[in-house]
C-alpha cells in the first residue's frame, strides 16, 4: 500500500481537526475496493514471471490496471454526487460530511494513489520495492502541508497539501515504474 499511509494520515489530520473521521473511511474503503483487481493477481504474476511469461504478464496487469482506474473513477464520481445529496437534502448530515468540492480537491490524488498501487503490484511481483523511497517523502509531504496549511487556513485549503503530494511524488513513481516496464517490455520481444 504505497502512499497511502501519508494520505491517510494527512487525510486524518484534517478529519480530526474538523470533525470529519467517517469521511476518512470512504476514502480508503474506495481506494481499497478499487486495488482488489490487482491484488488478487500477484500470485499470478509472480508465476507469469516464473514461466518466462511477460507479454502474458504485461497483458493481464494491463486489463487489471485500467479496472481499477475505472472502479476507483466511478467510486469518486458516486461519493461526489452522494456527498452533493446529502449535503443538499439532509442538513443533519451535512455536520458530518466533507462539502462535494472536497472530493474534487481529493480526486486527483486519489487516482494517482491508484494509478501508483497498480505500478507497485507490478514491481512487486518482480519481488522489488522501487516505490518505496516515493511512499515515504509522499507521507512526510502530505502530512506537514496538511497540519501546516489546516493550522492556518480552512479545510478545504488543507486539502492541498494531499494533492501537492501527489503532483510531486506521482511523476517520480512513473518515471521509475517506466525503466523498469521498459526493460521487461525489451525482454518480451
Amino acid at each position: 500500500m504505497y502512499i497511502n499511509f501519508g494520505r491517510c494520515g494527512a487525510v486524518f489530520i484534517i478529519c480530526c481537526q474538523f470533525n470529519f473521521i467517517s469521511n476518512m473511511r470512504i476514502f480508503c474503503f474506495i481506494v481499497a475496493l478499487s486495488n482488489i483487481w490487482n491484488s488478487v493477481k500477484v500470485p499470478l504474476y509472480c508465476n507469469l514471471i516464473s514461466a518466462g511469461k511477460t507479454r502474458e504478464l504485461n497483458q493481464i496487469w494491463k486489463i487489471n490496471s485500467i479496472a481499477s482506474l475505472i472502479s476507483c473513477s466511478i467510486g469518486i464520481i458516486v461519493l461526489f454526487f452522494l456527498f452533493l445529496f446529502l449535503n443538499a437534502y439532509y442538513s443533519h448530515y451535512s455536520r458530518r460530511l466533507l462539502p462535494s468540492v472536497c472530493i474534487l480537491y481529493l480526486a486527483p490524488s486519489i487516482i494517482s494513489f491508484n494509478v501508483v498501487n497498480s505500478l507497485a503490484y507490478y514491481l512487486r511481483a518482480h519481488k522489488e520495492e522501487l516505490l518505496m523511497k516515493y511512499s515515504v517523502i509522499s507521507a512526510l509531504i502530505s502530512v506537514i502541508l496538511t497540519w501546516w496549511i489546516s493550522n492556518s487556513h480552512d479545510f478545504q485549503s488543507a486539502l492541498l497539501g494531499i494533492s501537492i503530494s501527489s503532483l510531486i511524488t506521482f511523476p517520480l513513481a512513473y518515471y521509475t515504474f517506466r525503466r523498469k516496464y521498459n526493460l521487461n517490455s525489451c525482454q518480451a520481444s
